[in-house]
């Protein structure tokens, strides 16, 4: 298997991203590969699909269950896994395995603690 070019990595990811926010135009804007192409096509196709007679967790419950959903997770845990860690890849594959998978991202709400501490510091004279 030929080493996979970082440019063309991070290309992906972009395409996922846009994919991931419904920004097509953009999505066709970067795609260079036929297999960008076809996952333009597949997003569009989930945007248009119609759920006449489905609940959206019918849905979601038929592409847990898809090879698709499978490869998607197995592909995020070695990228997530992997020795040499890039953060933009885990990302990105991590999305992929969100929308194979039919799953909503969780929202990441991330809380620090800071403490000021400007009290004045008191010198007693010798």
């Amino acid at each position: 298997m030929p080493p996979i070019d970082p440019n063309a990595r991070i290309l992906d990811a972009k395409i996922m991203e846009a994919l991931g926010s419904g920004d097509f135009p953009r999505a066709k804007g970067l795609a260079v590969t036929p297999e960008h192409w076809r996952m333009i096509a597949e997003a569009e196709q989930r945007q248009g699909r119609s759920v006449t007679g489905r609940t959206s967790a019918d849905l979601r419950a038929e592409l847990q269950n898809s090879t698709r959903c499978r490869e998607a997770q197995r592909s995020y845990e070695t990228e997530s896994s992997s020795v040499k860690k890039d953060f933009a890849m885990i990302n990105a594959t991590k999305h992929r395995m969100y929308v194979a998978c039919g799953m909503n991202e969780p929202t990441v709400i991330e809380n620090r603690t800071v403490i000021n501490d400007n009290r004045r510091v008191m010198r007693l004279s010798p």
